[in-house]
């Protein structure tokens, strides 16, 4: 009976989303950065922005590639999308601006990192300072609006609905 319960109450929170949410700019994003003293966070912050990703998705990224000219490109072997068999395994592509390149290269490259091991500790997808960092900046602020914000900025530049779709 639990089981069936909780299972009813998650359609309906999904049928009914709240609406009117906010969403992160790239200010806030760089502002919320720039508080962090964290490097692994800061990095996370980086990447949910660049790959519009969702918490969970970037917590389990374990590569990723930042050519010269700040082409990033990251496959995504594990997240909610890959668990859609017509998906599956997938890479996303950004650009990385200017400012963040060295950082998130030297992240990528630090010393002591197993090659094929997650880029982020395990405790980054589970508490809450993803979150705290962003409330700095706006207490309004969720993982979800990093998402949002980043989408809403891709498509306000022109990005494809069909680029869109597959962040």
């Amino acid at each position: 009976i639990w089981r069936s319960a909780k299972a009813s109450w998650a359609k309906v929170g999904q049928a009914n989303q709240p609406v009117n949410q906010p969403a992160a700019t790239q200010h806030d994003i760089q502002e919320a950065i720039n508080l962090c003293k964290d490097k692994e966070l800061r990095a996370f912050l980086m990447l949910m922005w660049l790959l519009s990703g969702r918490k969970g998705d970037i917590a389990h990224l374990r590569q990723a590639t930042l050519e010269e000219n700040g082409r990033l490109s990251v496959p995504i072997r594990e997240g909610k999308a890959t668990r859609n068999p017509s998906v599956g395994f997938y890479t996303l592509t950004s650009f990385v601006p200017e400012q963040w390149r060295a950082e998130l290269n030297a992240f990528f490259n630090r010393p002591g990192r197993r090659k094929n091991s997650y880029m982020f500790r395990p405790a980054l997808s589970k508490n809450s300072e993803v979150i705290n960092a962003l409330r700095l900046v706006n207490k309004n602020l969720s993982c979800r609006a990093v998402r949002r914000g980043a989408l809403q900025t891709m498509a306000a530049a022109g990005v494809t609905e069909e680029v869109l779709m597959a962040h």
